[in-house]
C-alpha cells in the first residue's frame, strides 16, 4: 500500500515527491530515495 501511494505522488516531472513535500523533508534527500525506490516499479 505505502508503495503505490509513493508512486502515485512521484512526480518524474518534478524529480520529486509531492508527499515527503508536505511531510516537509528535504527534496533533494527523498528525490535520491523516492527514485530508487520507484524507478524500477515506474519501468
Amino acid at each position: 500500500m505505502k508503495k503505490k501511494m509513493m508512486i502515485r505522488f512521484f512526480n518524474p516531472e518534478n524529480g520529486e515527491s509531492m508527499f515527503f513535500r508536505n511531510a516537509g523533508i528535504d527534496r533533494r534527500a527523498t528525490g535520491v530515495n523516492c527514485q530508487a525506490l520507484t524507478t524500477p516499479n515506474f519501468r
